[in-house]
């Protein structure tokens, strides 16, 4: 669970309690609220929304819970804007909520995949080619793990800029080569938000990908597009909802036979440019 998606630390922390509850073990209240140096009944009356904790029983319980030190530092935030009636400290305390809400939400928080901080030439060339991406995927399958030159005719690409491809996953280590035959040794290479190449690197994937699905049939593809009204509020908890599907994603991909290479993508944009 991400306790990020939450606005009120009594709802986050009634999500992890109950989550607790369902795991081996003797998890109880009284035995949370003992350890917190609390009173049973006053930790219930807290998560009923009748009391509100002190920052320094928040930060105790949260450390109880196991929570990460962001994990800690985002529920007293939480609290601290309950309580706050100055406006102008409301306005602050709810711009540091939204910041850590969308710092969150950068995918290499929440999957197994390795960020890629720097960008040595070799990433770049990685990055901005879009069949260099696909020819690291393609060498997972047979029989191009055994014959890579066949990639050549699936990828579209001559031989040449297939031998230039091999010699960009080689520099950047992310295969070895065995004879005539390349053995993938890196995966889920991810680049963030904040790395310079990340904006060209999504732009010329999905020019490919849309060129991809334009020359498949009707049925080969799964497609939809919708555009709706809502909040900010909506737009976080959509993306949110769409981190869980990717973990759930993640559990049925890693064990999967690698068989073909398929595309998955994923938009969600204002129309108006007026939010960050």
């Amino acid at each position: 669970m991400s306790i990020y998606k939450h606005l009120s630390y009594r709802d986050a922390l009634n999500e992890i309690i109950q989550n607790r509850r369902h795991l081996p073990g003797k998890f109880t209240l009284r035995k949370l609220a003992e350890a917190c140096a609390l009173q049973a009944s006053y930790l219930t009356n807290v998560l009923k929304g009748r009391f509100d904790f002190s920052n320094d029983q928040l930060f105790a319980l949260a450390s109880e819970l196991g929570l990460k030190v962001l994990e800690r530092e985002y529920l007293l935030l939480l609290l601290d804007y309950e309580r706050a009636t100055h406006k102008p400290r409301r306005e602050d305390l709810k711009r540091k909520i939204d910041s850590a809400r969308r710092e969150n939400l950068q995918s290499e928080k929440h999957l197994d995949i390795k960020a890629v901080e720097h960008s040595s030439e070799a990433q770049i060339h990685y990055f901005l080619d879009p069949f260099a991406q696909l020819a690291l995927v393609y060498l997972n399958v047979e029989p191009y793990k055994n014959s890579p030159e066949q990639l050549g005719s699936v990828l579209g690409v001559s031989q040449s800029h297939l031998g230039e491809i091999f010699k960009t996953l080689l520099a950047n280590g992310y295969v070895e080569q065995e004879g005539a035959r390349y053995k993938v040794k890196s995966h889920n290479k991810h680049l963030p938000k904040r790395n310079p190449l990340s904006g060209p690197h999504l732009t010329l994937m999905r020019l490919k990908a849309l060129d991809q699905l334009q020359r498949l049939a009707a049925d080969q593809a799964f497609s939809h597009t919708v555009t709706f009204t809502g909040t900010t509020e909506t737009k976080q908890q959509l993306s949110e909802a769409y981190l869980e599907f990717l973990k759930t994603a993640e559990t049925i991909v890693k064990p999967a036979v690698s068989e073909r290479v398929f595309q998955m993508s994923f938009d969600l944009f204002p129309w108006d440019l007026k939010e960050r």
